[in-house]
């Protein structure tokens, strides 16, 4: 029997990653929609939507039957109370604005602060034919000034404006007021510009699906209002693809607030047409940033990075374990402002240039990480810029130059012995530790 090829063992990867990502997606889906045992009001055509959301009570459940579905609303549906939950029956066409509102679909906290609110099984499904060109951003469920709010089996697109920058429609924004959000296994296509918009503090975004979009798949900032960016951020097993004007986890702008970052994306799936697997750039300072046990390939050849890090400033940075297919530019990219990093134990595949790019960065360590037919470079590489000190180390990496389809053995069977190896760095004075400490000789970290 015949080895099997490069693209059956991702296709298999990819279908291993995609099935935990949706695991949970699934489960609820066989549970069914969860509705309330009592429900307070029960909608079942649109007046009676309409009012039920403008005389909400505190504590009170409203269940959304799908007997009058699409209910084809004339405003923003506003939860302004506390222990709200809503229910719906999981219909994708659930909320549709009607032709020539100026509305999106639910949200949390907009007049007043409210706590411990439910949104769940609602589909909400935007007008971008038939709403005004003069409307902007009418997301498909916003948080604004709320806490301790769940997300949760809820599915968005269309939104409006339909492929906008900025001021698009997103399938779920979370602002800068929002506190303690989690937003789990939601479907979130088609949108009009990114899926979700993250500015608040201690979010969780968890299992959600999110495909063909437009900008990123998840924004860890949010432009407006005050362009500010989220804390204490998780996003973890998701399945993320086909937005072609952004990352799939991107942060891209924004103004800081005191200690900001603490991200972690780990064990996301990413596939098709988009930019990185995570970008984060332009002028921010962050630190706390996790990036880890990603699986992710590139179907477009535009020269962008897996992973790429240009970023002012950016401190405590962790990369490790990521397997990145096919990136028309480098795999991984760490640029000048980094410090205090470590990029171990990844796997880049087929990179347009170098699979690993250190540039810039100090006080880091680059360490058993596998390139496997680089076209720019055989080897990952590490070179010093301008501002560049002697704290940078790079060791036990391996590297293969190789054509495209191949066949392969898992990268689980390999080890950098077994390669044809090459330094994971190119040479550089951070061979020598400074500061007049000698680190012991099993050490592969110095720090400048």
């Amino acid at each position: 029997m015949s080895d099997p090829s490069r693209r059956d063992l991702l296709s298999g990867l990819l279908a291993a990653a995609g099935w935990r990502a949706t695991t949970g997606a699934a489960d609820a889906a066989r549970r069914g929609p969860q509705q309330s045992a009592v429900p307070d009001t029960v909608v079942t055509t649109t007046e009676q939507l309409h009012r039920a959301f403008r005389n909400l009570s505190p504590g009170e459940n409203v269940w959304i039957s799908d007997e009058g579905a699409p209910y084809r609303t004339t405003e923003w549906l506003d939860v302004d109370v506390d222990g709200v939950t809503v229910d719906g029956p999981s219909v994708r066409r659930l909320v549709m604005p009607a032709d020539g509102a100026n509305a999106g679909g639910i949200r949390v906290g907009h007049d007043s602060h409210c706590e411990n609110v439910e949104i769940r099984g609602v589909g909400y499904h935007g007008n971008p034919g038939g709403q005004r060109a003069s409307a902007k951003r009418l997301h498909g469920f916003v948080v604004r000034d709320a806490s301790e709010i769940l997300l949760a089996g809820n599915s968005v697109t269309r939104t409006h404006p339909y492929h906008e920058h900025n001021s698009g429609g997103s399938g779920i924004s979370v602002e800068r007021r929002a506190t303690d959000v989690r937003v789990v296994n939601n479907y979130v296509y088609d949108v009009g510009d990114r899926g979700i918009q993250l500015a608040g503090d201690r979010i969780a975004v968890v299992g959600n699906t999110l495909v063909n979009g437009f900008d990123h798949a998840v924004a860890l900032d949010a432009w407006v209002p005050n362009e500010r960016h989220a804390r204490n951020v998780t996003v973890r097993g998701n399945v993320m693809g086909g937005n072609p004007e952004g990352a799939l986890v991107g942060a891209s702008g924004g103004r800081q607030k005191p200690n900001a970052g603490f991200f972690d994306i780990s064990n996301n799936l990413g596939f098709g047409e988009h930019k990185s697997l995570c970008l984060v750039g332009f002028g921010q300072a962050l630190r706390g940033i996790q990036i880890a046990g990603n699986v992710s390939v590139q179907s477009d050849k535009e020269k962008f990075s897996g992973i790429s890090l240009e970023i002012e400033r950016a401190e405590d940075v962790t990369i490790r374990d990521n397997d990145l297919y096919d990136y028309a530019g480098r795999g991984i990219f760490v640029g000048g402002g980094v410090e205090d990093f470590s990029v171990t134990d990844n796997a880049v595949y087929d990179a347009g240039q170098a699979g690993v790019r250190v540039a810039g960065a100090t006080d880091g360590v680059v360490l058993n990480n596998y390139v496997d037919g680089a076209a720019g470079r055989a080897s990952s590489s590490t070179t010093p810029g301008p501002s560049q000190s002697a704290g940078t180390a790079c060791a036990g990496s391996a590297a293969r130059a190789s054509s495209r389809g191949t066949p392969r053995t898992s990268r689980a069977t390999k080890s950098p012995t077994t390669t044809s190896r090459s330094s994971a760095c190119a040479p550089s004075r951070a061979a020598t530790p400074t500061r007049g400490r000698r680190r012991p000789a099993s050490s592969s970290r110095t720090r400048a």
